[in-house]
This record gives structure tokens, sequence and C-alpha cells, in this order.
């Protein structure tokens, strides 16, 4: 016997009963709670016709004729099919034995007869539910395993990231570290995470890089070299100010004299590292020198002004040297070798300019020195135009230099810019790293001809050189910042909708609190949900599932324009929205307009219970912050506000969908 009860449920009972009366009463009531009844009299039947459509639930009677509910059962759940499908046994029998071998083999539940109503539907619905969370959590399952993949091939990308970084920096005769901050949840830092370091560094420490790079040990590693390092270090990251500290370590025995320098790198440090023994030894030597040649002077009049300029040359050099090496700033480093250089040359112009040649010709930085009454000429396009013979010119030599700029027939594009200034003699030398020129220092002499000297050529590719390695450096810097910043992004996106993820939402509404709990001002959080979104899924699959969660993101994305504003994936279909310096009525204005927005989408849904197309339910909480003493942990009240905000978006789902409801 085989009947079919029509409706538009989704959810699928079969009821397998050998008396009729027993079918007729279960069939009434399970087609009244707004379920599909299939029926069958015999085992047999059921058992051949149960693939046709599987059902969601089995109502099993056990004595019948032919074959009983036991053999049924165990046939069900022999098949890898039907093996799932959750079985209630209904029955007159009421020994326990009866009952033990119904859940020996796989029934969930045991009903007596005669019936209860009430009874009956309360288990339907409870195996109903059960057999629902185990669906949902076998699919959150799979969810998990795709997202513990996806971030697995994440930190494989950032892992060839610095690598190839790491690769470029071993090149570098400083040691150079970059490290992240590891807060506490109160925002102060407990330790930094080396990210990278080149092998100077770890030379010098004496380990190897899988002892320290992604570790966070860095503060007990340099406390033991030096206890106030690390807190110089903290301040540095707090402060932005530049930390430049000599410290001594001891090393095989022997102790090696280091120069530190330490800047601030988003939220963490860069550290640069060089071994000064040398420098100290010949500064040491230098002194003692300088004491020889003091005693000769009178012995060597004829060379006295030599010997001055190149002691000052040798002092100007090392200044310069000390600045590249004190500073990051690459625009600082330039004006003061411009001023130095053009003092001690006693040159009318001194010019020093970094630049790249692909695709064209760009001046990067520029810094100028001028004896008094002379006209600046550091406009970059000037520059570029006016001396197009010196840039032909400096790419057949590394340096240019001519007594007399109006008998030098290779000038002649260039003379009238030049004669215009009353220019009489010019030098110019390119800066290099590892072969590559990537600037030049350009000398003038306007008062009067100037026989340039061998000494003073070979003292400026000295100094050539140790600029073309400061722009190096800098060059280099910058495109570790700008890597990490792509990465903290990366960090901080949800994949899928490529708005902010849980960590980056949880991380904002933490900060968000603080500054308003200071500034005494409101603080509003929006939840919202897809309604139907399951059986959106259903229908349309997975890809389209994706796709309007796409879409919705975007959209909310869209709407909240405002910069301290935030829209983030809470989880599954829902989204969040923080906004700050927003009270209940202004964040209650923001739902009604994301909630139309949606609504224009127009994504069509014909499983959905409310209207054809997409719709979101919207919850709202929102608070002025108290102010709480230093040091608070304030993840409790947070999660507070959310919770407000959680129940409210429950009330909005309880009430019918596609609604606001604002916490009270």
């Amino acid at each position: 016997m085989n009947q079919d009860t029509p409706t538009e449920s989704k959810i699928n009972i079969l009821v397998i009963d050998d008396k009729q009366s027993n079918l007729n009463f279960l069939t009434k009531m399970l087609c009244e709670k707004g379920y599909k009844v299939r029926v069958f009299s015999d085992g047999y039947l059921a058992l051949k016709n149960i693939k046709v459509e599987l059902p969601d639930l089995i109502l099993l009677d056990i004595v019948m004729p032919d074959i009983d509910g036991y053999q049924v059962c165990k046939r069900l759940k022999d098949n890898p099919e039907t093996r799932d499908i959750p079985i209630i046994f209904i029955s007159g029998l009421e020994q326990t034995f009866d009952k033990i071998k119904a859940f020996e083999l796989g029934g969930v539940d045991y009903i007596t007869k005669p019936f209860e109503v009430t009874e009956v539907l309360a288990r339907v619905d409870n195996q109903l539910e059960i057999h629902l969370l185990k669906s949902q959590l076998q699919k959150s399952n799979q969810k998990l395993k795709e997202t513990i993949r996806t971030k697995e091939e994440y930190a494989k990308k950032i892992a060839f990231s610095n690598s190839w970084i790491s690769n470029i920096l071993n090149v570098f005769s400083d040691g150079i570290l970059a490290m992240e901050s590891i807060r506490y949840v109160t925002g102060e830092i407990k330790d930094f995470r080396c990210i990278i370091a080149n092998k100077i560094v770890l030379e010098t420490l004496g380990i190897e890089a899988e002892d320290i790079i992604g570790k966070i040990k860095f503060k007990k590693l340099i406390e033991s070299i030096d206890v106030n390092i690390f807190a110089s270090l903290v301040e540095v990251v707090e402060t932005g100010e530049t930390l430049q500290k000599d410290f001594c370590y001891t090393k095989n025995n022997q102790q090696i004299w280091y120069a530190c320098t330490a800047v601030k790198l988003e939220d963490g440090l860069a550290i640069t590292v060089r071994d000064i023994s040398q420098n100290r030894e010949m500064s040491r030597l230098l002194a003692e020198q300088n004491i020889q040649l003091q005693k000769e002077i009178a012995q060597r009049k004829k060379s006295e002004f030599t010997l001055r300029e190149n002691l000052r040359q040798n002092v100007l050099l090392q200044q310069i040297t000390e600045d590249i090496r004190s500073s990051l700033d690459i625009q600082h480093i330039f004006e003061t070798a411009a001023q130095q250089i053009g003092q001690t040359f006693q040159v009318n112009r001194c010019i020093i300019q970094s630049y790249i040649n692909e695709p064209i010709p760009i001046i990067l930085y520029v810094a100028e020195y001028l004896d008094s009454g002379e006209p600046s000429i550091i406009d970059r396009e000037n520059l570029l135009q006016n001396n197009s013979d010196l840039q032909i010119i400096l790419s057949d030599q590394n340096i240019f230099f001519s007594d007399n700029v109006y008998q030098e027939k290779r000038l002649q594009k260039s003379q009238e810019f030049l004669l215009n200034r009353g220019v009489k003699s010019i030098m110019i030398i390119k800066t290099y790293y590892q072969s590559n020129p990537n600037g030049l220092i350009y000398l003038e002499q306007c008062n009067h001809h100037r026989q340039w000297t061998e000494e003073e050529v070979k003292f400026l590719e000295a100094v050539a050189a140790q600029l073309g390695i400061a722009i190096a450096q800098s060059n280099l810097l910058e495109q570790l910042k700008e890597a990490n910043q792509k990465l903290e992004i990366l960090a901080n996106l949800d994949g899928l909708t490529q708005v902010s993820n849980r960590r980056h939402f949880d991380q904002v509404l933490v900060q968000e609190w603080r500054r308003m709990a200071r500034d005494q001002n409101p603080l509003s959080l929006i939840m919202c949900d897809v309604d139907c979104f399951k059986a959106y899924n259903d229908c349309y699959g997975h890809q389209m599932g994706d796709d309007c969660l796409k879409k919705i993101a975007k959209t909310l994305a869209n709407t909240i324009r405002r910069p301290p504003d935030l829209v983030a994936r809470w989880g599954g279909e829902e989204f969040a929205i923080i906004l700050p310096n927003t009270n209940i009525r202004g964040a209650n204005y923001i739902a009604k307009l994301i909630r139309e927005q949606v609504h224009k989408l127009a994504i069509t849904h014909e499983e959905s219970l409310i209207k054809d197309y997409v719709t979101i339910s919207v919850g709202i909480a929102s608070i002025i912050p108290p102010q709480t003493p230093l040091g608070t942990n304030y993840q409790s009240l947070v999660e507070q506000l959310i919770y407000q905000a959680d129940q409210a978006l429950y009330q909005a789902k309880q009430q019918g969908r596609d609604r606001i409801v604002a916490h009270e």
C-alpha cells in the first residue's frame, strides 16, 4: 500500500505499518504539522521504493507480516544510501528486550502504542532537528577543512616572499632585522616576532635562521646581551622616534662593537646592525696619526695645506658615512651631504639627486647647496631638459669634469643653460650600488675657473660610493614597507567577500570601543544575516551562494562610506558593521539604507519563505562605552555589545525576517 500526501513542505517522512488505522492516524497528524508523508503497509514494498525519494525520517512498526520492523531496519542500516536516515520504532511491544534490540539495530527512538499526538510530534521534531544539526556540522567541517587548506597556501606564499626578501638582504654587509610587535590584549608590547633576519645578524648572534625567524622570543635573546635594549625598542614602536645605539657584544671571548639603528615600521620596527670595531680602532689610530702629523708640521710646511685638506676630507667622509648609517631618511641624507660637500669644496652649487632611467628618466630625490646669492635650479623637469648633454655623457662614463665649460664641445646643448647662470667649471660623478647607477653628485664653480685635483675626484668617488649604498638601502626599505602593507591587507580581508574578516573586526571593535570611551561618544553595531540562505544554497548551489554573498558584501561596503566605519564578514552568511560616533537613530537609518540596497539587488530566491528575492534581517545595538581604569580588559564589555546586537538579530528572525530590530 502506498499513499502520497502532497505538500509544499521540504521535510519528507516515511511511515511503515501494516495497520491502515495507524497509517491514517499518523498521516493526518503529520500532514497537519506541515510534513510531507509517504506510507507503506508492507516492509518489502517500502524497501523497494525508498530510493525513489529518500525520506528525512522513518516511523517503523515492528510486528508486521512477511518481514518485521527489525529486519527492515537492519537492511536500511546496511545500505550506505539509507544508513544515515533516522528511524523511530512504533510498536505495542513494551518489553525492555524489544526496546534494546531496536536501539542496537540503529533506531534513534522508540514510541509505544497507543500513540499520544504530542509525544509523537515532539519526538519527530526532536529527531529531525538532530538530523539537521548533524548535516550542518558535516558541512561546517568541510568548510573548515577548505579554510585550513587556503590558509596553508597563503602561508606558503608568505614564506616564499620572505625567502626572496631575505636573499636580497643577505648581500648587505650590514645586519638587517625586521620584526612585528606582539601585544597583550590591553595593547602593551610583550615581545617581537622576527620576520626577516639576514645572515650578518644570524652570524652576529651565533644562531640559525630557524631559531629566530617566525619565533616570539626576541625579548629573551636581546636581554641576554643588554637588559635595557628591549625597552628602548618598544619606545621606538610606540613613539616613532629613531633609536641609535652602540653596544659591545662578546663573541668567542672577543669583544666586538656594533652600531645599532632602529626605526618604526608599521606596528613593528626595522633594525640595522654594523660592526664598528674596525672604525673604533681606525679612530684611535687616526688620533695617533694626527699627533704625529702635528709634530712634523714644522718640517713639512710645504705639504701642510695638502695634509689638512686630506684630513678635513676624511673627517667629512666619516661624517657623511655616519649620517648615512644613522638615518633612513634619504632626503635628509641628501640635504646634509650636499651642505657638507658644498662647504668643503667651497663651490657655488652642489646638487645631489637619485634617479631612474626606465621607462623614462625620473628624478626621485634632489637636494641643493647654494652659496649666497645663487638661484636654485632644482626644478626636476628643468634639470632633465637643460642638462640633456650631461645625461648622454654620463651614460658612457662614471665621472665628468671640466675646468672651462665654454670650451667643452660635449656641452653644446647645455651651454646656454650654464651661461645664463655664469657657470665656469663643473664636476659630476655618478653614484652606484652593485654596478647599477642610481644617482649623481653635481658641483658648479661660478666665480672662477677651477682645476679639479685628483684628490678631490677620489674623495668625491668615496662619498658617491656611500651615497649609492644609502640610495639602495632606502629603495629596499620602501619595497619592504610596501610588501608588509600588502601582507597586512591580505591578513585582514575575508577571502571570499573581500570585506574585513573576523580577526580584523575584533581588533577594530576594541580600538573603537577605547576611542569612544575616551571621547564619550556613541558606538553602534549592526548585525545582519541573509534570510533562508541555506535554502538558497540547496536550490542554486554553493557557487551561486558564494556569488550572492559577494554581491551583498559589496553592497554593504558601498553603502557604508565613512572612513571609521567597518564592514566585516562575521561568519557564514552573517555580516557585522561597526559605526563609531553613531547613536541608535543613526544606526537605524544606516540599517534601513542597507536593507533597501539589498532589495534593489533583486537576487532571485524562489525558495525564500519571505519574498521571491534575497532579503536580510538586521539587529542593532548601541552604547556610549563607559570610561574605565587604565589596563581594563575590554573584551567582556565588547562581547556584551555583540551579544545585544545578536539578540536583536534573533528577534528580527523570530518576527518574520526581512526586518530591523534594535536592542532596547
